[in-house]
């Protein structure tokens, strides 16, 4: 399954916004912003921001578009979804309760609380979403 690292402005599943980049700093004098886009660095103006001080303010600040303008193709999950399912072996063995989602840059760590593990192919047999399921190969943990 291949998986969409998005996160949500409040962290909570299924907020109705979703933060798809991040306003690193102004560029020039007149409002432009240089911008990290889905990974990529993008030049940007805002509406209503035409100066480099204004520009300034908008440093560190989220770019949010509305949940419902991405459409993901069937085998992928916003994994901000995924806080709160239950994570079990292939044996049915309950292990854990997914508390987050973080990613440090090789991959997206599932955080249970008492254990992590690799959001990847290795690790994950199947992710439910219906059931609200994650199923791990238990000899990986």
């Amino acid at each position: 399954m291949q998986r969409v690292q998005v996160r949500t402005r409040d962290a909570e599943p299924c907020a109705d916004k979703v933060v798809v980049g991040v306003i690193i700093k102004p560029r020039g004098l007149k409002g432009e912003c240089k911008c990290i886009v889905n990974g990529e660095i993008v030049y940007k103006f805002f509406d209503g921001v035409t100066t480099r001080e204004q520009a300034e303010r908008l440093r560190g600040k989220p770019i949010e578009i509305d949940r419902a303008e991405l459409t993901l193709a069937d085998d992928e999950v916003f994994t901000s979804d995924l806080v709160g399912f239950t994570v079990t072996d292939t044996s049915g063995k309950k292990l854990g309760v997914v508390k987050s989602i973080e990613n440090y840059g090789a991959s997206d760590i599932v955080d249970c609380g008492t254990f992590m593990f690799p959001y990847e192919d290795a690790f994950v047999t199947e992710t439910n979403m219906t059931d609200k399921k994650i199923v791990v190969r238990g000899e990986m943990l």
